[in-house]
């Protein structure tokens, strides 16, 4: 035990994990002992900080230029409300603003659009969890418009 809590190879640790998790559901260890071995052992650590991409400032011109001409309700919700391209043709493709729906991070139901008159912004409710998950979008109350029109 001490040898792969210590050992300065994280995935040693890792590989033993999976090898403890095996054993257990092949029912070669009880479950008190895969309990203290998962709390014993260690999993990979992960770096806790911001992976700085750098990006091609022509392509991602050309891109949002493309947009605008093209596709202007995607540019101006991708543009206002910092989302992903996926995330924002979902609710553009199953657009159902009067849908009442159950929101489990809340554990309860909600309106799937919702625009709040004093700060001028609406918010949408995807509940993506799959990949990258995505619970609500927010967009300018003036995007509002255009979004009933394209959907």
């Amino acid at each position: 035990m001490e040898y792969v809590v210590n050992h300065e190879n994280r995935w040693l640790s890792n590989v033993f994990r999976h090898y403890v998790q095996y054993l257990y559901f092949r029912r070669r260890i009880p479950l008190e002992t895969f309990g203290w071995l998962m709390e014993v052992v260690p999993s990979r650590g992960y770096r806790t900080g911001v992976r700085v991409f750098e990006i091609d400032l022509e392509l991602f011109e050309k891109t949002l230029r493309y947009l605008r001409e093209r596709h202007d309700l995607y540019y101006l919700l991708m543009y206002c409300s910092g989302t992903r391209l996926e995330h924002v043709v979902k609710p553009v493709a199953t657009f159902k603003p009067k849908e009442i729906t159950y929101v489990p991070m809340l554990d309860k139901e909600s309106p799937r659009l919702a625009c709040f008159e004093n700060g001028g912004f609406c918010r949408y409710y995807l509940g993506l969890t799959g990949g990258k998950p995505c619970e609500w979008v927010y967009f300018p109350r003036e995007l509002l418009d255009s979004l009933f029109e394209h959907a």
